[in-house]
């Protein structure tokens, strides 16, 4: 799950009960373009990756935001905002406000971790106050609840966050980026998913499983966050290599240019992760320890 606005579960029928960010007002919504969605459980630590790099040093996370050729991914444990109130005050009023709304401990705890770690990489990016960064949440609807991006910025540098489960995460890079994951759980209606998600020419390869239906869907809301268009390009108009293959996108008539996905490792192996861009080909990943950058304090964070 992510606060950068993912396909409507309600759009989809979908019946994952996980897909509702429960508010103290209810179940929210938000507009056609970009509902809320929202996940729980527990993180048992961080193992190392298969296929990516990992620098586990203070020193060395903050090293990682400065390479404009490599894409990296944060990975880190939901954060209990009581515990953490250093956390909290690095995030805005609207943020705060958001997370209070929320009902779960466990919603609170992810948006918290998200929404702390993203600031935290973006100031040891950009050399700043992880409190002072001014967000630009205007949605394509004018309402302030799409895609996050740095006042100014745009995507230079560009950032994505995400959380589902036992984990949650931040990708930066130098253009547009996006990240998801997705815990696997049994799916009540697996087959009206998929026509709702899946291409024509996905849906004629045979059934996927739930497991494989998730990472299809990891990678393309991957992709759909990267570009910030949300139901401007609907996920079944777009067609991926099967999911036991290396991620690649094999169609996408909508897309307006060249975007690349690629599978990312996570520190579950039941918590797939895909990351995305624009470009031909995906550029290196690196995948960082997120908790070594939330466990800084606030102020004494190494340059």
């Amino acid at each position: 799950m992510s606060d950068e606005r993912a396909r409507s579960p309600a759009a989809m029928g979908c019946p994952i009960e996980e897909r509702t960010s429960h508010t103290a007002g209810g179940s929210r919504t938000g507009c056609s373009r970009c509902a809320v969605l929202c996940r729980g459980a527990r993180f048992p630590g961080l193992r190392a990756g298969r296929d990516h790099t990992r620098d586990r040093s203070r020193a060395g996370w903050a090293r990682a935001t400065l390479d404009g050729v490599t894409v990296t991914v944060w990975w880190a444990a939901p954060t209990d905002p009581v515990s953490r109130p250093d956390l909290v005050a690095l995030l805005d009023e609207h943020e705060r406000q958001r997370m209070a709304a929320l009902r779960r401990d466990d919603d609170r705890a992810r948006y918290l971790a998200a929404h702390a770690l993203t600031r935290l990489v973006l100031a040891s990016r950009l050399g700043g106050d992880p409190a002072a960064l001014d967000m630009d949440r205007t949605c394509g609807c004018g309402k302030p609840h799409g895609k996050p991006r740095l006042a100014g910025h745009r995507d230079a540098p560009g950032f994505s966050l995400t959380h589902s489960g036992a984990l949650v995460g931040v990708a930066l890079g130098a253009g547009p980026v996006g990240v998801d994951v997705e815990r696997h759980r049994p799916l009540s209606d697996l087959d009206g998913l998929a026509r709702h998600t899946l291409s024509p020419a996905e849906r004629r390869s045979g059934d996927l499983g739930a497991d494989g239906f998730l990472v299809t869907w990891t990678r393309k809301e991957a992709l759909l966050k990267a570009t910030g268009t949300g139901l401007a390009s609907p996920m079944d108009a777009i067609t991926l290599s099967d999911p036991g293959a290396p991620a690649r996108v094999l169609d996408w008539p909508d897309a307006g240019g060249p975007w690349w996905v690629a599978d990312v490792v996570t520190p579950h192996d039941d918590h797939p992760g895909a990351v995305a861009g624009a470009g031909h080909s995906a550029p290196a990943i690196t995948v960082a320890d997120g908790d070594a950058v939330l466990s800084v304090v606030r102020g004494t964070m190494s340059r």
